[in-house]
């Protein structure tokens, strides 16, 4: 919530997706927003005395709609986010549940 006041806006796009609109056509900064969302969830992680931890899969890219439909879009970031998520269960496979 924090980090979609400070640089855009949030939208909920399927049950546990959702879309983070921002004026940047800079990665660099996508990049930085990115971290900031890590860093917060870790932050949740560490103080919330939870017996479990939130993580999450994310991608981001830049948007030209004169050369892109929003299809396209979402398509990209979804292969991103799907690369990440393999990274990590590859990294930490004692949590892939579809593997038990």
């Amino acid at each position: 919530q924090n980090i979609s006041y400070q640089h855009g806006c949030a939208v909920r796009f399927a049950g546990d997706e959702f879309f983070l609109f921002t004026e940047s056509d800079k990665i660099h900064l996508l990049q930085g927003i990115n971290e900031q969302l890590n860093n917060e969830v870790n932050k949740y992680n560490a103080f919330s005395h939870r017996p479990y931890a939130i993580s999450f899969a994310s991608g981001y890219d830049t948007f030209n709609p004169e050369e892109e439909t929003i299809d396209d879009v979402i398509r990209k970031l979804d292969q991103k986010m799907y690369e990440k998520k393999r990274e990590f269960y590859a990294e930490h496979t004692e949590l892939n549940r579809r593997k038990r």
